[in-house]
């Protein structure tokens, strides 16, 4: 009995995990928030919220933002888009805005970059065109700094990881 019940239990677990994964932050954010609030996912997170005690805060309010997103202006978001937002946000905030310092110039916004000239390859970014090794691009493009250059590699892996497939016909 037991050991059907913990089947089951960690067959939802999983398919509530592997949901999550598929979801599409920046996607929620353009159908579910654009609407009203006209600054980027990452430049919203950056302009109006802040991380206190591993919480994303309101900075206007001071209130946690799952709070005022469990119905905002009557947008309703299912557990796992309040989550994928609380990540892409959070996400958001940590990467502060080096790729809008460093590349936006030149690049425009990260996500449509990212998915639209590069690829994971073998655990490594990649172009596209040419297949050249981003990474190793960075280090001498951009005069990014080590450290940006890191930041910079964990925000395209991430945007490149939350993409969802192409649907082909």
């Amino acid at each position: 009995m037991w050991g059907r019940t913990l089947v089951v239990l960690l067959g939802l677990l999983i398919a509530d995990a592997v949901q999550c994964a598929e979801l599409d932050p920046h996607a929620i954010y353009e159908t579910r928030c654009r609407g009203c609030h006209f600054e980027h996912g990452a430049d919203l997170a950056r302009l109006k919220l802040k991380i206190e005690k591993d919480t994303l805060i309101v900075s206007r309010t001071g209130q946690p933002l799952t709070r005022l997103l469990r119905n905002h202006h009557g947008v309703k978001l299912e557990a796992g888009e309040l989550g994928a937002l609380e990540d892409l946000f959070t996400r958001g905030l940590t990467w502060a805005g080096v790729f809008q310092h460093r590349c936006a110039k030149c690049h425009g916004r990260a996500v449509e970059f990212a998915r639209h000239n590069l690829e994971m390859r073998a655990g490594s970014i990649v172009s596209k065109r040419n297949g050249m090794d981003v990474t190793g691009l960075l280090a001498s493009h951009g005069e990014a700094t080590p450290e940006e250059v890191r930041t910079l590699v964990e925000m395209l892996q991430y945007q490149l990881r939350t993409a969802q497939p192409a649907v082909t016909k």
